[in-house]
């Protein structure tokens, strides 16, 4: 039985699976290594991908952040990649590595990765966001991965939800991301503590989803707080999402859905508020299944596929 491997690059590891008959049979991550450059990066990749590789492997798939053509397998301007501009990383791998690669963006690959082996078995239309440092996603439309005209589709958190709001990392202002990403989050719990006289926060001096998490389980007003205005926010995208994409499932992965019980209420509310809805509309609002391993079953599948999803 063939095998494949799926390879996900972040900024701190590169993570990649060997995937057998729909299962992860072996697990590695190795650095990055970002700071020296594409080179080393590409060559830490190739160098993953031979320790994955078997007999029977067939081909790789390798998700990376920011814009991707996979067509031609080019990276253009990955956030966290300095010095990458236009590398065309499946010439460089396949020059490196005996077997076939296929490149595309790490949530484009998450979502299919939900889609083919997690939550999102058996729908033909889905959004899947990433809920972390950012909110990230992909998009699955009649049994197909969106990519638009220019590799560029499933920007989901740049959608503006607040005229002149937040400053975003993009440089727009008011973007979704800009108040459900990791910064926000603490900046906001920080600025709650002081209004809410919150010990459990105040004394928090490295401040994170998963401490803010914790505080609302323990019952802190201000985290309670904070959770409810998450909900409401990301609730509010959702709606604009389904009104154009008609999903039959919205999946939610990524750290902060730990945060779940705390915000899928007032999410909930919002949706059910706001939504064009008629008594016909299917429409589920699920946790991922597989967290993040996510994007190493999606890249495998991808290679599986020869990039035709």
């Amino acid at each position: 039985m063939a095998s494949y491997i799926g390879i996900d690059v972040g900024g701190t590891f590169i993570k990649g699976g060997l995937v057998s008959k729909g299962q992860l049979i072996d697990f590695q991550k190795i650095e990055t290594e970002a700071e020296k450059g594409p080179e080393r990066v590409i060559q830490n990749i190739a160098s993953l991908i031979e320790r994955l590789k078997r007999e029977d492997t067939e081909a790789a798939g390798v998700g990376v952040p920011g814009m991707v053509d996979m067509k031609n397998g080019i990276v253009r301007l990955p956030p966290n990649l300095p010095g990458w501009d236009e590398v065309h990383l499946t010439e460089k791998l396949e020059q490196m590595v005996s077997i076939p690669t296929f490149a595309g963006n790490d949530a484009n690959f998450y979502a299919v990765g939900e889609w083919q082996f997690g939550a999102g078995i058996g729908a033909d239309d889905l959004i899947v966001l990433t809920l972390g440092t950012g909110l990230g996603g992909g998009i699955i439309s009649g049994g197909r991965l969106l990519l638009g005209a220019n590799f560029a589709a499933g920007e989901v958190g740049h959608i503006s939800i607040v005229p002149n709001g937040q400053q975003c990392r993009c440089g727009n202002r008011g973007c979704i991301e800009a108040y459900v990403g990791r910064d926000y989050l603490v900046e906001r719990a920080k600025y709650l503590a002081q209004k809410w006289h919150s010990d459990r926060l105040s004394n928090k001096s490295a401040l994170s989803p998963k401490l803010i998490a914790e505080a609302a389980d323990e019952g802190d007003e201000a985290a309670k707080a904070l959770w409810h205005e998450f909900g409401r926010m990301l609730g509010i995208a959702i709606v604009n999402y389904v009104h154009i994409f008609d999903p039959e499932l919205v999946v939610l992965g990524g750290g902060v859905v730990g945060a779940w019980n705390h915000f899928i209420d007032p999410l909930m509310a919002e949706v059910k508020a706001r939504l064009m809805d008629f008594p016909e509309r299917k429409l589920k609002i699920v946790k991922g299944a597989l967290g993040d391993m996510a994007g190493i079953y999606g890249a495998a599948f991808v290679a599986m596929k020869r990039g035709a999803v």
